[in-house]
């Protein structure tokens, strides 16, 4: 029965080290990470959203990974129909990294 316990708490502790070795090496990359940034003010008000309009902002991610994103979009007491298409591009190549579509209907 002693070397169970022995054999156990040494595979514990090797489980510990490792775990801990970890977490040093990872660094940033394996813990959870809240970002923020300041928005800017508006200058301008933009025109009413119809088809064929394009509306685009220049955002600056200083991570490489981004979880969620928040748009506001209000729709002043209408009750709108359609799909918005919203895309993230890279600018450096034009990609589209990701795309969705949203009913403004909701």
């Amino acid at each position: 029965m002693n070397k169970f316990i022995k054999k156990y708490l040494m595979l514990v502790l090797i489980c510990l080290g490792m775990s801990g070795f970890f977490w040093v090496v990872g660094g940033d990359e394996i813990r959870y990470q809240i970002s923020t940034s300041a928005m800017e003010e508006a200058n301008s008000t933009l025109p009413e959203i119809s088809q064929g309009v394009e509306v685009c902002q220049e955002i600056i991610i200083e991570k490489d990974i981004v979880e969620k994103m928040s748009i506001r979009i209000a729709t002043y007491g209408r009750n709108d129909l359609g799909l918005l298409t919203l895309s993230i591009i890279d600018p450096r190549n034009g990609d589209i990294l990701e795309q969705c579509q949203v009913d403004v209907s909701l």
